[in-house]
């Protein structure tokens, strides 16, 4: 549910950045650039994700991107 006070920040690469007027832009950096640092998250970068919400104080939510990989099965047969 979006109120007012909310902000959406639009990532180049991809992926957005959902935080709140409640939270200076320091503090809302500062957030982001520990989610980051965290080994749980380490591995996203731009694209990787759809977004980190941090409108909701010490809970934050990430939606990551997931890869629709195809996948084959290839068989082989002997000649005689």
């Amino acid at each position: 549910v979006r109120t007012e006070s909310d902000i959406t920040y639009i990532i180049a690469g991809g992926g957005e950045i959902r935080t709140t007027l409640d939270l200076s832009f320091e503090q809302t950096l500062q957030n982001l650039v520990s989610i980051f640092d965290s080994e749980e998250f380490s591995h996203l970068g731009s694209g990787d994700f759809d977004y980190v919400d941090l409108r909701y104080g010490n809970k934050v939510f990430v939606r990551e991107n997931t890869l629709d990989i195809a996948s084959s099965t290839a068989t082989t047969t002997e000649s005689q």
